[in-house]
């Protein structure tokens, strides 16, 4: 995979743009066109930017987060921008889970795409993407409030309970009990560490609220081969 991707901002339609937090820079924001913003972490502050407007969506990434009680709220807002021919980035620390379901929401409410065309419309346009299996659910009941039937669905697997276009991507992979420590120090020992982050609070395994960000932030940035990090879980290709 490119991690370039990372560092790029998403065109997912003419008025709505997907990427992580680390893509969100003023020059780029400006030349986009990008009138609104919404950020959905609990870490980063909003961008200052004279006639940005700009809101926070307090959701942690992690399957218990309750971030579909944000989903119309959000839709509703890209829609009203775009309707003043305005645009709207969403981005959250990866642009991966949180950010990436927003969007396939507003796709299913205001694009009319079911959910399994929501998702496969932003993967293409960002194949990065991967919604923890919470946000998953509340897309499908969301799915089901907006148009009385799913097109996607939970199914079991070796690595637990995933949605069905999950499937051909897990088939070769293994869940792993290692702790956030583990994980942190085989980092180190990739000599990732010291490359990667400026920002050594992220990397404060003494402190259990911290160790998430880690993994979190390795997933996004620094993928070793053949191993899968998401969303406090941990995944490597049995080959």
């Amino acid at each position: 995979m490119d991690l370039n991707m990372f560092s790029q901002i998403a065109h997912i339609t003419e008025h709505l743009f997907l990427s992580s937090a680390g893509a969100v820079k003023s020059d780029r924001i400006r030349n986009l066109g990008i009138t609104n913003v919404i950020n959905c972490t609990l870490e980063i502050p909003n961008l200052q930017l004279s006639g940005v407007e700009c809101i926070q969506i307090h959701v942690e990434d992690a399957p218990h987060a309750r971030l579909g009680i944000y989903f119309d709220r959000c839709a509703d807002k890209i829609h009203q921008v775009s309707q003043k021919g305005g645009r709207t980035l969403v981005h959250c620390m990866a642009g991966v889970s949180r950010s990436a379901s927003l969007c396939i929401a507003y796709m299913m409410k205001y694009q009319r795409l079911t959910l399994k065309q929501a998702y496969e419309h932003v993967k293409k346009r960002r194949p990065v993407i991967r919604p923890n299996t919470g946000f998953w659910r509340q897309l499908i009941e969301f799915e089901r409030r907006l148009f009385g039937r799913t097109t996607v669905k939970m199914i079991s697997s070796s690595i637990g309970p995933i949605p069905d276009v999950y499937k051909e991507e897990t088939r070769n992979m293994k869940l792993l009990s290692i702790s956030d420590k583990q994980m942190y120090e085989y980092f180190q020992w990739q000599g990732i560490y010291n490359e990667t982050s400026k920002k050594k609070s992220l990397y404060d395994d003494t402190d259990n609220s911290q160790s998430t960000k880690v993994c979190l932030w390795f997933h996004t940035f620094s993928r070793p081969p053949g191993a899968v990090i998401s969303h406090q879980e941990y995944f490597i290709h049995d080959r």
